[in-house]
């Protein structure tokens, strides 16, 4: 099975990678006087390119260059530029392992640069799993690590670690989504929304299936068979109030999640995250069954109302004949 991934290729490279725009190199890679003394020290010409070029990364995206790793064409180009020197330095620089290590020990201690740690990553899977409160999505959820760490001047680790934080985060979110949902709940009241799932006699399916099946076309048998599921979800005693205690958008991911599930499917779950899915369904299918129950009640009045016009126009019509052939 191949590993679990957080972020598509295209989200690792835009996240992660060294900039190549021009707007974005030159938000973060415009070189100042400070920055052009201090490269100046350096006495060879592709130390200098280097150790700008090693600068400029530990800037943005703030990590550190991988020994066999050569910077765009683009933004090498574009350090190289303000310094005065060729591109194809860097060739040289790269070579030289023991000199790139003393130059990020030296920027690393100027740009007060920590590397990552065990307290950072429990401090990353924290604001992960704030972010992930609202969204399951991916990027997002890396953005926020990411924010993070540059905010407290901590070098990036590979994303291949904070794609793993993410990952935690996001499950462990989840686990409080479901946790919140279910708690405060009593036994009969776990045990009254699992019985939905099972099949009812006198229906021949579940109750759960037949809450959620029913016609929307506008008549009275169907108004009443409406009236009939909306008394029986009440009746379950859920608080709709209870779905609120969670993140709109989590919430509304979670109806749409076990809106197409079905009942076999929801019965396989671990019990808080099933538990958590039947609270949210009972509570939204309240909302739902009253909004369909009005908007067939006010369909079936206008096409009773629909009827009687037409019944008066064809009258109308027929006294109209009538009167002609009389006066003729």
């Amino acid at each position: 099975m191949p590993p679990r991934t957080l972020l598509s290729a295209e989200q690792r490279t835009r996240l992660f990678s060294i900039p190549i725009d021009t707007a974005e190199m030159t938000r973060h890679y415009v070189l100042d006087a400070d920055d052009l003394a201090l490269i100046g020290a350096r006495r060879r010409a592709s130390n200098r390119l280097g150790f700008a070029v090693q600068l400029c990364a530990l800037r943005y995206p703030g990590r550190v260059l991988d020994p066999w790793e050569s910077p765009p064409v683009p933004m090498l180009s574009f350090v190289a530029k303000q310094i005065g020197l060729d591109p194809a330095l860097f060739g040289k620089y790269a070579r030289r392992a023991e000199t790139r290590r003393e130059h990020l020990l030296e920027l690393q201690r100027l740009l007060r640069l920590q590397s990552f740690g065990l307290a950072d990553w429990r401090a990353c899977l924290r604001v992960g799993t704030d972010e992930a409160w609202a969204t399951d999505r991916g990027e997002p959820i890396v953005q926020a690590i990411l924010a993070h760490l540059r905010a407290n001047g901590v070098l990036l680790p590979s994303a291949t670690v904070l794609e793993r934080i993410g990952l935690a985060a996001r499950a462990r979110a989840r686990k409080k989504t479901f946790e919140t949902l279910a708690a405060g709940l009593s036994e009969s009241e776990r045990d009254t929304l699992a019985a939905l799932l099972t099949v009812d006699p006198e229906l021949r399916r579940s109750r759960f299936a037949w809450l959620r099946d029913y016609s929307e076309s506008p008549a009275p048998s169907n108004i009443v068979a409406l009236l009939d599921r909306l008394e029986y979800a009440r009746g379950l005693g859920i608080d709709p109030a209870r779905a609120g205690r969670i993140h709109a958008a989590r919430l509304a991911r979670l109806i749409d999640e076990g809106a197409i599930m079905t009942v076999q499917h929801i019965a396989d779950l671990e019990p808080v995250r099933r538990t958590a899915i039947l609270v949210v369904q009972a509570a939204s299918l309240q909302t739902r069954l009253s909004d369909t129950t009005l908007a067939m009640f006010e369909k079936y009045i206008g096409t009773l109302f629909s009827r009687a016009r037409s019944r008066d126009e064809r009258r109308f019509q027929a006294t109209r004949r009538d009167v002609a052939k009389w006066r003729n």
